[in-house]
C-alpha cells in the first residue's frame, strides 16, 4: 500500500484517484500531468467497513457509498450517515463512489474550476472572490468569508460532524 503513496512524495506533489469520474473532470481543469496520479483501486483492505465496535465505526477510503449506505447497523444506528450517502447521488454513481472521494470533493465554484481570468482566492490568494458579484447559485447562504464564498459540496462529511467523528 505504500508504493503508490511513496511516488506521490517523491514527486513532491501528486494525487490519489480511484474510479470517481469526476476526479477525471477536475484533472482536465486543474492541468494535473498524468504523471504526477496513482490509481489506488487495487490497494487491499482500503474497501473495508467496521461498524462492529461499541463507540466506533471504521470506514476505508475506498468503500463504496452504497455499501456503507446500506450496512445493517449503519443504516439503524447512524440513519443521518446511511442517507446523507444515498441521497448524494444516483444509485448508479453511490454503486462506484468511494467514500474517500466523496470527503475529497472540491468546491464546485464556475469560478475556482473556471478559466485563470477569474478571481478565485482558493486557486491565487488575495486575487479576490469573482463569485461574489457574479454567478453564485449554489453557494454559501451560511459559513462563507468575505474571502470566498463557495462552500464544501458533501453530505457525508456533515452527517460525520454531527456524529462527532475525527
Amino acid at each position: 500500500m505504500k508504493r503508490p503513496f511513496a511516488a506521490l512524495r517523491a514527486l513532491g506533489r501528486g494525487y490519489a484517484s480511484s474510479r470517481g469520474h469526476h476526479a477525471l473532470r477536475s484533472d482536465e481543469a486543474q492541468c494535473r500531468d498524468a504523471k504526477q496520479g496513482s490509481d489506488i483501486t487495487g490497494l487491499k483492505d482500503l474497501d473495508h467497513i467496521d461498524a462492529e465496535g461499541r463507540r466506533e465505526l471504521v470506514f476505508g477510503a475506498l468503500a463504496s457509498m452504497s455499501d456503507v449506505a446500506a450496512h445493517r447497523r449503519i443504516a439503524a444506528e447512524y440513519p443521518a450517515i446511511s442517507e446523507s450517502l444515498m441521497r448524494a447521488a444516483s444509485q448508479q454513481l453511490c454503486n462506484v463512489a468511494t467514500l474517500g472521494g466523496n470527503l475529497l470533493q472540491r468546491t464546485r465554484c464556475v469560478y475556482f474550476r473556471g478559466v485563470e481570468s477569474f478571481a478565485c482566492n482558493k486557486r491565487k490568494p488575495g486575487s479576490g472572490c469573482a463569485a461574489q458579484r457574479g454567478n453564485d447559485r449554489g453557494h454559501a447562504l451560511l459559513g462563507g468569508s468575505s474571502a470566498c464564498i463557495a462552500v464544501y459540496p458533501g453530505d457525508f462529511a456533515v452527517a460525520l460532524v454531527a456524529f462527532d467523528a475525527c
